[in-house]
């Protein structure tokens, strides 16, 4: 593929990566609180419930607490700060599959307002690189094309055309005819203009 181009904008799409960094960041909130609060249980196992036997030095729950915050300050500091590293790189990650994504999205909307396409190139890192050849095969094959560029007999343009005009030429038959026959004999010969057309 040999495709290095360099990217302008890392977050191209909200839906896709906001949505993704968003349960990212909700992931690390409840990790870092249910850790923190497990290792403040802890604690309170090993030195604050003999505090309150009077076994040791006895804390209220917010002495207790301030005291705990004290000791393992660092850890919080740790995680805060690897925090920001993280998430650029999950940015990183979700703009691989989301980058190939928009392009296909675009191409498609391309493809519905009849302008003409090119073949998709992903990136090396990219994902969903086997979508591609996917995609592009269906670009080369044609079968997509419905638009002004299909404008010959025999083509899909001439072909809906041509079963519009029967659809419409059957409609005025049977409007026609009204009750004059069955309506086993309305649809047989209906019919068949409608294919001999």
């Amino acid at each position: 593929m040999n495709n290095t181009i360099e990217r302008k904008k890392v977050f191209v799409s909200r839906e896709i990566q906001g949505r993704i960094l968003s349960r990212m960041v909700k992931y690390w909130l409840f990790y870092n609180f249910a850790v923190w609060h497990a290792l403040l249980l802890i604690d309170f196992q090993r030195y604050g419930i003999p505090g309150l036997l009077g076994q040791g030095p006895r804390l209220g729950l917010l002495e207790f607490y301030a005291e705990f915050a004290a000791q393992h300050l660092m850890l919080l500091v740790l995680a805060v700060a690897l925090f920001p590293i993280s998430l650029w790189d999950m940015l990183k990650l979700t703009h691989q599959m989301a980058g190939p994504l928009v392009r296909f999205r675009k191409t498609l909307k391309k493809i519905a307002s009849g302008e003409p396409v090119e073949k998709i190139q992903l990136r090396d890192d990219d994902l969903l690189v086997e979508f591609q050849e996917a995609f592009n095969e269906f670009l080369q094959s044609d079968r997509w094309l419905v638009g002004p560029r299909s404008s010959g007999p025999g083509t899909a343009d001439s072909q809906a055309g041509a079963v519009l005009s029967s659809v419409t030429a059957l409609n005025a038959e049977v409007n026609s005819r009204g009750n004059q026959s069955s309506p086993e004999e309305n649809t047989t010969s209906t019919i068949s203009k409608a294919t001999s057309a």
